[in-house]
């Protein structure tokens, strides 16, 4: 999915790219914990996909979600 989303961004389709993120988010946090790593990428792919649309606080948002993940993440034991 990740390749499409790439070859779609080359094309132009932010739209699309942005619901393929949503789509590799939703399984990835089915699948995996939120603090691994494609987790955490897909996230990230998604709040590109929002910046390149101009839905900034949604971004903003998903960046903030990540921030905390990490933050709770590498808290020492």
């Amino acid at each position: 999915m990740n390749n499409l989303a790439v070859s779609y961004r080359s094309l132009g389709r932010t739209k699309e790219v942005a619901q393929l993120h949503q789509e590799m988010l939703e399984i990835r946090k089915r699948a995996l914990r939120p603090e691994h790593p494609d987790t955490l990428r897909s996230m990230n792919g998604l709040a590109a996909s929002y910046w390149s649309l101009s839905r900034t606080k949604e971004a903003a948002q998903l960046h903030q979600e990540m921030l905390e993940i990490r933050k709770r993440a590498l808290r020492p034991a």
